[in-house]
């Protein structure tokens, strides 16, 4: 289940809910802070449902609920799910003013609270009350932890400051074996594009009924032009494990793991998607325990322990329909050699970055591309060569040699698929 934060639906963990009036009721007078913290997350809900194109007929005081947790700084705002209908939506007018009703109940300025004309205006009206300076580098920090009371671990930019990677502690609304998880906190300026990745894990998840992918269990979507994900802590990198494993690893567990790399990906395939940013940034791996399910940090002691390795392939807002064309600008270095302008997607597509990923996991070597693609396929197969060295006498390096040769061919129609290159690889390490 993907649910949207603030939901209240069968599917959440066994917490106690008591209806606000109640807390009210139960507390001559509230925080100021307490209030618009609340209410900043009920605006958020409201504008998510709005968004997505849902309806919502009606929302009264005694449709709000907090977690009955005894600590008046722990609490959030939930509303019933059924309260939820897909047919034709309100417009944001309508909900506007039931929200506005809601803030002035709860003691917020009615004049100043009239002025105000949109969701995110609201929202910026709360922040400055709460005295969040969105001038500020630690904007985002503050409102997950004055807001959303996450404890962070620690946190990463990425995209020029456009995507932000928080670790934090699961909150209690949240069901996973892990101590962590990640809040992935990602800006699309494109409205069309905002809920596609939210979208692609729905889909995944129903399609594939698997939970080896990254796993995302709530959303919501922010100010800005940003959407908040609550996705599965994974413990590094491609990139990352590369590096920690370097000199662990044989050739044939490394060619195990780029066996259990092709399936995901041929998952995604399956669906009739292309995913046009494969790179070792972007395939993930946990240790996970065979019995119990349980996921675990990778250590020295089970890095090489690869059948219980986890790996997922993430970031779905990359993704498009197999045949679809579009302006998309992948990282440069994983970039195919034919040109995409007006051409459609085809799986080759990923075929060649996944073949340039093993590449690089096989050799230990960080390929940069250059412009000139002459020179660019000189290098990529100085590089390729060292594995048909005849100082590597392996038979598992001529086997890899022949495949991502394969699939870095500089003709598309000459890739092979997904299915053979892992018909290839295993039968090789069967053999």
């Amino acid at each position: 289940m993907i649910f949207q934060k603030g939901i209240l639906h069968k599917e959440l963990p066994n917490i106690k809910f008591i209806p606000l009036i109640q807390l009210v009721q139960q507390n001559e007078l509230l925080p100021m802070t307490l209030i618009l913290k609340l209410m900043y997350q009920l605006t958020i809900i409201l504008n998510t449902i709005h968004f997505e194109g849902q309806k919502l007929e009606k929302i009264r005081m005694e449709d709000l609920f907090v977690n009955d947790c005894g600590q008046l700084d722990k609490l959030d705002i939930f509303i019933q799910q059924t309260l939820i209908k897909e047919d034709r939506p309100k417009q944001e007018d309508d909900l506007l003013n039931l929200l506005k009703d809601i803030l002035i109940k709860f003691g917020l300025n009615p004049f100043n609270i009239n002025k105000l004309k949109s969701f995110e205006e609201i929202l910026y009206y709360i922040l400055e009350k709460l005295n969040i300076n969105l001038k500020k580098d630690d904007w985002r920090q503050q409102i997950l932890q004055s807001i959303y009371g996450l404890e962070i671990k620690d946190s990463k930019c990425y995209n020029q400051n456009f995507t932000h990677i928080f670790s934090v502690k699961v909150p209690y609304y949240i069901q996973t074996k892990q101590d962590y998880i990640l809040i992935k906190w990602v800006c699309v300026e494109n409205q069309k594009n905002r809920l596609m990745e939210v979208e692609n894990y729905k889909k995944l998840k129903i399609e594939n009924n698997n939970d080896n992918i990254k796993q995302l269990y709530c959303y919501n979507l922010e100010l800005q032009n940003s959407t908040l994900l609550y996705l599965q802590k994974f413990s590094l990198t491609l990139k990352e494990y590369s590096v920690r494993a370097n000199g662990i690893l044989n050739i044939k567990e490394k060619m195990k793991i780029c066996s259990k790399l092709a399936s995901e990906l041929k998952k995604l395939h399956d669906r009739k998607k292309i995913h046009r940013d494969l790179k070792p940034e972007n395939i993930m791996v946990t240790a996970k325990e065979i019995y119990t399910d349980k996921l675990h940090e990778i250590t020295d002691q089970n890095i090489n322990q690869i059948d219980q390795l986890q790996w997922s392939i993430i970031d779905y807002e990359s993704n498009i329909e197999k045949g679809g064309k579009d302006n998309f600008k992948g990282t440069q270095n994983y970039l195919p050699p034919e040109n995409m302008e007006e051409q459609p997607y085809e799986e080759s597509y990923d075929i060649w970055q996944m073949g340039i990923c093993f590449l690089e996991f096989i050799i230990q070597v960080n390929f940069h591309c250059t412009k000139n693609k002459e020179k660019r396929y000189q290098s990529l197969q100085q590089q390729l060569e060292k594995l048909n060295s005849k100082d590597n006498k392996s038979t598992y390096s001529v086997t890899m040699y022949e495949i991502i040769s394969k699939m870095i061919n500089s003709d598309p129609k000459q890739r092979p698929k997904l299915e053979d290159v892992i018909k290839e690889l295993n039968s090789a390490l069967i053999n």
